[in-house]
């Protein structure tokens, strides 16, 4: 059996996801959208010229969102962490003076290790 193809979501992909999604905020019920908006959404981000991967489906769309969300919470808790500061090319910019700091930080914080000294727009 063949490996299933990965979609592959370029900057472009992710932004118009993030249009779609911003323009649909009013149809959101609750905590989330329904799972036409997913499907409407992959039909978006594929009109676009694929550049590799699969064509995004409804959930991959949702799984996309909800690594972007979690993603986003961690750049805010690393912004609003006392003794960091932020960047977005170079992300908390840790040097051997915030290192300690960092690492204690690293552990309590899942996924903020890329961060260290990475952006994230």
């Amino acid at each position: 059996m063949l490996p299933k193809e990965q979609a592959h979501w370029s900057d472009a992909d992710i932004k118009v996801l993030l249009e779609y999604l911003a323009s649909q905020l009013p149809t959101a019920e609750g905590t989330g959208f329904k799972n036409t908006v997913w499907t409407e959404a992959a039909v978006k981000v594929n009109a676009l010229a694929k550049t590799r991967g699969c064509d995004k489906s409804g959930p991959s769309c949702k799984n996309k969102w909800g690594r972007l969300k979690e993603t986003y919470n961690v750049v805010m808790k690393i912004k609003a962490q006392s003794g960091f500061k932020w960047d977005d090319e170079h992300g908390a910019d840790i040097d051997e003076t915030t290192a300690e700091v960092w690492a204690a930080f690293e552990k309590k914080h899942k996924g903020s290790a890329p961060f260290r000294n990475k952006g994230w727009i």
